[in-house]
């Protein structure tokens, strides 16, 4: 089975203004509707936006910068 991560910075939101938002929004719910396990990182302290088939995790912002750190100090690891 396919499974698709999306990471996003704010809310899922589609009646928003912002072309990122609408376009993970559809093209996850789009994905889950053909049958792919599609998970929505959403980094943000409001609470998520509920996809239709999608799960959507909320990372508040201290977690995420720790995690980029993280991802990070790997990243120069591995290169160097």
């Amino acid at each position: 089975m396919l499974r698709v991560a999306h990471v996003l910075l704010g809310r899922c939101n589609p009646d928003s203004a912002n072309g990122v938002d609408k376009t993970v929004y559809y093209l996850a719910r789009a994905q889950a509707s053909l049958g792919t396990s599609v998970r929505i990182f959403s980094i943000t302290p409001k609470e998520p936006i509920p996809v239709p088939g999608v799960e959507v995790l909320t990372i508040k912002r201290m977690r995420a910068n720790l995690l980029a750190l993280r991802v990070e100090s790997k990243w120069r690891r591995i290169t160097s």
